[in-house]
């Protein structure tokens, strides 16, 4: 039977029950004192390093067993993605079994790590959301930045802020509105979210030539990807492979 993690911490938990037996059980190292007396006063012996106790063996072992606890389960579950794939014949898989694994212990790494700071995250998006100078702000530099990054000259860079200006505005207060209450419509956010960004290409290819909103959709996307991903963390939701 192949190793799986929970194997791992069952024989972490034997070797400290065991250890922390043999530390209860441990007779005392001081030996009993020698009946009648000496004939001559013993030779004084060297003085040596005195060994390790049980409890700092413990601890040592139990050091080496956490160091090497994310190495082996990582190994025992690629030798159990690729049995159950590759059923009764064993045949090795290519690096691509590792590259899933990998992915799947990430996006686990970063659901934890954004269900620990939902709280602080939404508290902070929130009072942003709620600041209306803030806002006016975001939406005259998200112009800005898609401007420059269109290579616009300064009346077309005016001319996007203007309309962009009001779409951004709208859609900011959909996504307040679905995360001030409880609980959290992350569903409603998502979708606030997407329509912004809808709002944003079509905008671009009304003002500019569909060319130009492919180019804009194509330099956002990774900054759309990463809004979507954080709020798929947080809800429990898939991880998006693409925008819309």
């Amino acid at each position: 039977m192949r190793p799986t993690p929970s194997h791992v911490f069952l024989a972490i938990a034997l070797v400290a029950s065991l250890a922390v037996n043999a530390i209860t059980l441990w007779p005392s190292a001081e030996p009993a004192a020698a009946k009648g007396p000496s004939p001559r006063r013993a030779v004084e012996s060297p003085k040596v390093k005195p060994a390790a106790s049980p409890a700092e063996e413990l601890r040592a072992c139990e050091d080496r067993l956490k160091a090497r606890q994310a190495k082996d389960a990582l190994r025992s579950l690629a030798e159990g993605l690729r049995a159950s794939r590759d059923g009764a014949s064993g045949k090795a898989r290519d690096k691509d079994d590792l590259d899933d694994i990998r992915c799947r212990i990430a996006e686990k790494q970063m659901r934890d790590r954004w269900r620990e700071k939902e709280k602080e995250t939404l508290a902070n998006v929130r009072k942003s959301l709620a600041d209306a100078e803030e806002q006016e702000r975001n939406a005259v530099d998200e112009a800005a930045r898609y401007a420059k990054s269109l290579g616009l000259d300064a009346a077309d860079r005016d001319r996007l802020t203007e309309r962009y200006r009001p779409l951004r505005l709208a859609r900011m207060e959909e996504v307040l509105a679905a995360i001030d209450g409880e609980p959290v419509d992350y569903e409603a956010a998502r979708a606030a979210f997407r329509g912004l960004c809808g709002d944003e290409d079509r905008l671009i290819s009304d003002l500019f030539g569909p060319d130009a909103a492919k180019r804009l959709a194509t330099d956002a996307e990774e900054g759309r990807l990463t809004v979507l991903t954080i709020i798929a963390a947080m809800s429990g939701g898939e991880f998006p492979d693409e925008v819309y």
